[in-house]
């Protein structure tokens, strides 16, 4: 997880020790996750390398992707974790979540709301009134992050599908295929990006079939995250498909790809809890 930083940048705080995370976390009122301690360790937060990560929504600013430029590390003292008690209240934040990345009014949060240990990762933007997860865990959300890209960025309208209206298979099959033949693994991924937020259940399961083995794995991953946010909930796309959604996750569970492979079993897990 180190090849997340600027290799070539310091800790923005000093090495800490273990009294040092239960004061923390007894100041917090929460469990910190063994990963972000673990990722702690080798940099105590900074400036990062790969500054973005896949957003289920558009934000603010258009793009279906979150970006932040820097991390926070554990402490108690300024610019730390411990010391964040001032962005909470001046932005109105509930106390149960603790701010890991911030460029106010937005910020990535793990989310203590409805547990006190092994919390999701959430995005919140004030202005915006958003407040949604991102990732299952802070492993997920690290797994996320990437270096900012065209495939990025909403493609202009000249070469994207007329959002007003929504995608059926029957208009779309051919523009569909065309790109996966013809386009760049970022076009491919822009226009499913795209089918998926405005398309109907046919349509996406065929673009899914389409692409859940295609050569780029950023284009499987990102199709992963979908999925994964339709078994949550987050998306309410396929809802009423979702044996097709488990049996996509469970050959996507046998993806070379090891990030792949790991968020489409913790999809799975998350499908069989809910029939618990």
């Amino acid at each position: 997880m180190s090849t997340i930083w600027f290799l070539d940048e310091e800790s923005h705080l000093p090495p800490f020790t273990e009294q040092t995370v239960g004061a923390v976390e007894k100041k917090l009122h929460v469990k910190l996750p063994k990963s972000y301690i673990e990722l702690m360790k080798q940099k105590n937060g900074f400036y990062l390398e790969k500054n973005c990560h896949p957003s289920p929504k558009p934000t603010a600013w258009g793009n279906r992707v979150i970006e932040l430029d820097s991390l926070i590390g554990i402490g108690l003292g300024e610019n730390s974790i411990g010391d964040t008690d001032y962005f909470l209240q001046e932005w109105g934040l509930r106390r149960d979540v603790v701010i890991i990345s911030m460029n106010p009014p937005s910020f990535v949060c793990l989310d203590y709301r409805n547990t006190k240990s092994n919390p999701p990762v959430v995005y919140i933007d004030v202005d915006e009134n958003h407040d949604f997860q991102i990732a299952a865990s802070f492993e997920q959300f690290v797994q996320g992050l990437h270096v900012r890209s065209d495939e990025d960025e909403i493609l202009p309208a000249t070469t994207t599908i007329e959002l007003s209206t929504s995608i059926n298979l029957q208009t779309y099959k051919t523009t569909i295929d065309n790109v996966i033949e013809e386009g760049t693994a970022d076009e491919v991924d822009s226009l499913f990006l795209d089918v998926a937020e405005h398309g109907d259940d046919e349509t996406i399961q065929y673009f899914i079939r389409k692409i859940k083995n295609y050569r780029d794995a950023r284009v499987r991953y990102n199709m992963t995250v979908i999925l994964y946010y339709i078994v949550t909930g987050e998306r309410q796309k396929l809802q009423n498909n979702l044996e097709f959604v488990e049996e996509i996750l469970t050959e996507l569970s046998g993806d070379k790809n090891k990030n792949i492979k790991k968020l489409a079993e913790q999809a799975i897990l998350e499908m069989r809890k809910k029939r618990i």
